[in-house]
């Protein structure tokens, strides 16, 4: 639940000339367990601008 709906819930995001990455986490409630979501390995590249 988030003042911004859907938009930064998961996966990428662009704004602004910026890049967000966002995962669907590990889960908070009483159980460690992630419901109605895939498992994910996230590999994130961080290269210099191209002129």
């Amino acid at each position: 639940m988030s003042d911004y709906g859907n938009l930064y819930a998961c996966g990428v995001t662009r704004q602004h000339d910026k890049v967000l990455v966002t995962g669907a986490g590990l889960g908070t409630s009483l159980l460690p367990v992630r419901l109605f979501t895939h498992p994910e390995i996230w590999l994130v590249e961080i290269r210099p601008p191209q002129r």
